[in-house]
């Protein structure tokens, strides 16, 4: 199984800490919010951007701040503007403060490391303050204190990590390409609404009793593989009409593993273009069987409609 951040592991390890919070979480028991200065007197005063095609950073080493994180904007952006439950792809170099070692850097022939810019604030996290409301060709400083591991002494040092971010692109949170006309009468008819949410009507017959994958909207991404890790968004019914879940009241897209999904899902999404919008009719042996699930009763025939925003 590949994992979206599946990059030298430190990154990854500081990404998914600072990328991702509990919304349902009180707020006051996070650390406060990062600081943002252009000015030679903020916490990122004396850290210098160095340009060149892999941009890397210069400071005092070792480079310390109080505040718990901090960001510096070098270069506003003049593209697609991050908001609230956006899919960001930034290039990145990221260092530890502590020795100026370099961890790792996505800008020559890297990985595209999305970050969900939360669809709510949450204090604590610089990327949420950091990137919300930048545009793409931002060009930032951001700079964060790992949380202290559980083992840790007292008094023991936490470790600060200094990143130079280009914002290169705002991914849609929808499938977005050549929408495809529904013609079987036979099938749930797909709606969608403004935001993209889709509902169905579901015809008065029989369910099918074979897997169907209908292409609603064709993407141009690359092709979706079976080991891939998944960024979607899609809501799932029983055959009928009852809905059971949906990842669209988040307001973000939702990371899933194909390889861990049902097999009605893997026969159906291998090899669909990034992009795409699917309408999967999925029978109980390609789903959960006899199985009692909350809300899908044992031997349900199921209905997904999923776009697929991003796969790594």
């Amino acid at each position: 199984m590949k994992k979206l951040l599946a990059i030298p592991a430190v990154i990854a390890l500081v990404l998914v800490i600072a990328a991702c919070g509990d919304k349902d979480s009180d707020p006051g028991s996070k650390t406060p919010n990062p600081s943002s200065s252009n000015g030679a007197d903020g916490p990122l005063g004396q850290v210098k951007w160095i340009d060149g095609e892999t941009p890397s950073l210069e400071f005092p080493i070792p480079f310390n701040m109080e505040p718990e994180s901090a960001f510096r904007i070098v270069k506003a952006g003049d593209g697609d503007e991050v908001r609230p439950g956006s899919v960001v792809l930034p290039r990145f170099v990221l260092y530890n403060a502590a020795d100026g070692t370099e961890e790792g850097s996505t800008y020559e022939g890297g990985q595209d490391v999305p970050i969900i810019v939360a669809s709510e604030e949450q204090p604590g996290y610089p990327f949420w303050q950091a990137m919300n409301g930048q545009r793409v060709g931002a060009e930032l400083i951001v700079a964060w204190k790992a949380e202290a591991p559980a083992d840790a002494s007292a008094g023991q040092e936490r470790t600060i990590w200094l990143g130079a971010f280009t914002i290169t692109e705002v991914r849609p949170t929808r499938a977005a390409g050549e929408v495809i006309e529904q013609t079987d009468p036979n099938l749930p008819k797909v709606t969608l609404a403004k935001s993209g949410q889709p509902s169905i009507e579901v015809p008065a017959v029989p369910a099918p009793d074979h897997l169907v994958a209908e292409t609603l909207i064709k993407g141009d991404g690359r092709a979706v593989e079976s080991d891939d890790s998944l960024l979607l968004n899609y809501t799932g019914w029983v055959w009928g009409g009852e809905e059971f879940d949906s990842s669209w009241p988040m307001d973000q897209p939702t990371e899933l593993s194909l390889a861990y999904l049902i097999e009605g899902w893997k026969q159906g999404l291998v090899g669909v273009p990034v992009g795409s919008q699917m309408l999967l009719v999925i029978p109980p042996e390609l789903g959960y069987g006899s199985d009692d699930k909350p809300n899908i009763p044992p031997n349900s025939t199921l209905i997904f409609v999923v776009d697929i925003v991003f796969a790594a």
